[in-house]
């Protein structure tokens, strides 16, 4: 269930845009702390805890040799929610695509909902049935409204045992050059059409 990510706006496309994707946000939490009920490098928590681990002496490594990762239902029967630390700014017909690595700490199926927190975008998946390896996702939009926003990421439950994700990197997608040849022939159009009915 993939609600709109922004109202209508007009698009704006910058000349000679890049050909590879520019980096966003990028967190792969091994820069901060491992612990039970931490905050996690790159976040804030805004509600009920979350786990960076591998932690207490190695007792929970769900994902050996993957470095830190966040299990989003911490271990006080509250499932978390961590916001960026930071806002970042986002461009009116811009694409974006975020990315993340996706699992689960007790071999069940978990729900995890991420999006923008300054409007109206959020996406709901269902985690795999297996804690073996973590599951690369990614989902790519356009956003309609220029703006800032914090990015979130969401556990339902209580049972300190959710959904995990690591390595989230954000990235903003140059529109492909067939587009940008067809947006500066409409955009020649038009400034022909102004010169002659001037």
């Amino acid at each position: 269930m993939l609600k709109t990510f922004a109202a209508a706006a007009a698009l704006s496309i910058a000349a000679g845009a890049a050909s590879a994707a520019t980096v966003v946000f990028e967190q792969d939490f091994n820069g901060g702390p491992s612990g039970l009920n931490q905050t996690p490098a790159g976040f804030t928590v805004s509600n009920g805890t979350v786990d960076v681990i591998p932690c207490c002496g190695g007792q929970f490594d769900f994902y050996p040799d993957n470095g830190l990762y966040v299990d989003m239902d911490g271990s006080s029967g509250n499932a978390g929610r961590i916001d960026t630390a930071s806002s970042f700014s986002y461009t009116a017909g811009q694409r974006y695509t975020l990315s993340f690595d996706f699992g689960v700490n007790n071999g069940g199926t978990e729900l995890l909902t991420f999006g923008f927190a300054d409007f109206d975008s959020s996406l709901t998946i269902i985690g795999p049935d297996a804690d073996i390896f973590f599951t690369p996702f990614s989902v790519t939009f356009t956003v309609l409204t220029s703006g800032t926003s914090t990015l979130f990421f969401e556990a339902a439950g209580g049972d300190n045992q959710g959904p995990v994700i690591d390595n989230v990197v954000l990235s903003a997608v140059p529109l492909p050059a067939a587009g940008l040849l067809l947006l500066g022939a409409l955009g020649g159009l038009g400034f022909m059409r102004r010169r002659k009915a001037a």
